[in-house]
């Protein structure tokens, strides 16, 4: 599962790069958005990506990861990302 919660994270921070290039995303709101509720798999998964240099994340002083953004080489793994300007609403 681990391989393809990575692939999940870094498709989700593709996306969510499309519409902000300068924020980073929540976790929570990221493991709500992929319906995931293990914490540690999780917390697994965004590490394994920080590793290989996929993402940077944010981890508050009590060790806790908050934030994750995805980087260029992450960019270029998933290949095409359409920036956008302004959410379009429907």
């Amino acid at each position: 599962m681990s391989k393809i919660l990575t692939s999940r994270i870094l498709t989700l921070l593709a996306r969510e790069y499309e519409y902000s290039q300068s924020l980073h995303s929540e976790k929570e709101d990221m493991m709500s958005k992929l319906k995931v509720d293990d914490v540690t798999s999780f917390d697994a998964a965004l590490q394994t990506l920080k590793e290989n240099e996929l993402v940077n994340l944010w981890i508050d002083p009590r060790g806790k990861i908050k934030l994750a953004k995805i980087t260029w080489r992450g960019i270029n793994e998933i290949g095409e990302v359409n920036l956008r300007y302004g959410l379009e609403v429907k």
